[in-house]
């Protein structure tokens, strides 16, 4: 947080308010620095998996000009920490937070692409006045932020912003595009004056100006010349195997989260072979709905790399108790079942260890499902003129020929293929909700790509 009236005494009481918050992300320890010329602050909660006797954060350059915080992990430390010690850098820790403070003495914000992992990260240069934020290139580690008037904050969870003292008003047109759709893309989020960085990008505030501007952009690349079948598959094999051994690096044992399916399956074959521990695993089963249970999947895969096991049970007893706390710490709307599911898995898990690896991303990557491909939908909309299929669509109310005109009428490819993921129509909304609410007109305008970042 920073503002340049801010008092000290205040400044270290809204910190630690943010701090209290966000105990449940870091309840190992948890550190404070305060820049009273400056008007800014840093709080951090550890959640130790690195360094786990000298890695606390803030962690600071040896000239305490730059501080550094970071929730993740950078994959590639150890190999940036041998060329910076050979260019003269000196570590006083084996934490892989403390590359970011000599890479950015070093380069400057231009470091970013160096890094290999998962983080949202903060970087206080207090000779310059500068804070510099910045988020993973797949957006796994969350950054929330606001500005009011002088003043700057951010955090790893919308929560911590209103403990700060953001006013909770709601943002209709993100609230708009979560009733359609599931979800609000950033930067864009259900909370007035609220902000999720992007995926990706970094956030320079300096002398109360703020510029936000990505420093990776995913670019597809066709292979020069075609390779075999199995030469491929040989380079699949050592992508995962990279990834995975990647993963595995931590002082404190890491376990696994078995499902019974492909991605979790290949994930947890990998780490038995890379690991030099017997892995604890963790899954979770169904005894009420036979049908969706995969025990006997997981339990071939648990005979398999030969884990400690353990299960829990989810019956419907759990919906709420586990609906209102997934609520709290999701601070956005979701329509993702199966979040609750995961919730109650992490609650097993976090009892034995403090880090585990999944399958979950591999469906996008690897076009797992259905939706993934192309809908018969889209080629039906070069024989059917948009405007034919407009009108029917505003009135039909039966689910799949409701949705299947709206795909039809859509004026865009991108406004097609959005229709078939719809949730609530803008008619629904315009039915249920206050006419007065500004919802139902036009929620996927936030889901169009800037096209000069897309």
């Amino acid at each position: 947080m920073s503002g340049s009236h801010c008092d000290p005494d205040e400044l270290g009481e809204v910190l630690q308010r943010m701090g209290q918050t966000l105990v449940h992300r870091g309840p190992d320890g948890t550190g404070q620095l305060l820049v009273p010329e400056m008007g800014a602050g840093l709080v951090f909660r550890r959640l130790s998996i690195i360094d786990l006797e000298t890695g606390g954060q803030p962690i600071a350059s040896e000239d305490g000009c730059v501080h550094v915080i970071i929730n993740g992990e950078i994959y590639n430390h150890r190999a940036l920490r041998r060329e910076l010690e050979q260019r003269g850098h000196r570590f006083r820790s084996n934490s892989d937070a403390e590359v970011v403070v000599h890479l950015y003495q070093e380069m400057g914000p231009g470091f970013l692409p160096r890094l290999d992992g998962m983080f949202a990260l903060a970087v206080l240069d207090i000779p310059r006045r500068r804070l510099l934020l910045a988020r993973d290139r797949c957006g796994m580690k969350p950054l929330y932020y606001a500005q009011r008037e002088s003043s700057f904050m951010f955090a790893s969870e919308i929560k911590a912003l209103l403990a700060a003292g953001h006013q909770a008003e709601p943002d209709f047109c993100g609230i708009d595009t979560c009733l359609g759709f599931g979800y609000v893309p950033a930067p864009r989020t259900c909370f007035k004056g609220v902000q999720k960085l992007p995926a990706g990008h970094c956030l320079l505030w300096q002398e109360d100006s703020v510029s936000c501007q990505p420093f990776w952009r995913f670019v597809f690349e066709p292979a020069a010349t075609r390779k075999k079948d199995g030469e491929y598959a040989e380079e699949l094999q050592s992508l995962l195997d990279a990834a995975v051994a990647s993963h595995l690096q931590a002082d404190v044992p890491v376990g696994l989260l078995i499902s019974g399916g492909l991605d979790s399956s290949l994930v947890a074959s990998a780490a038995s072979r890379l690991c030099g521990y017997r892995l604890k695993t963790f899954s979770v089963v169904f005894p009420e709905a036979p049908e969706s249970d995969e025990r006997p999947y997981q339990q071939a895969m648990v005979e398999h790399i030969g884990s400690e096991h353990h299960e829990v049970e989810f019956r419907a007893r759990d919906v709420p108790r586990l609906a209102s706390k997934a609520m709290f710490h999701q601070d956005v709307p979701t329509l993702s079942f199966p979040s609750i599911v995961q919730l109650r898995l992490a609650e097993l898990a976090s009892a034995a260890v403090k880090s585990v690896l999944s399958g979950e991303g591999s469906g996008e990557l690897f076009a797992g499902y259905a939706w993934y491909r192309e809908l018969p939908y889209n080629r039906l909309r070069r024989l059917v003129p948009p405007a034919l299929a407009r009108l029917p669509a505003n009135y039909v109310t039966h689910v799949k020929w409701g949705r299947f005109l709206r795909v039809l009428a859509a004026r865009s490819d991108l406004a097609s293929e959005a229709e078939v993921f719809r949730v609530f129509t803008p008619r629904e909304k315009r039915a249920v909700f206050n006419r007065d609410l500004p919802l139902g007109w036009n929620d996927l305008a936030p889901l169009l790509l800037d096209p000069a970042t897309d």
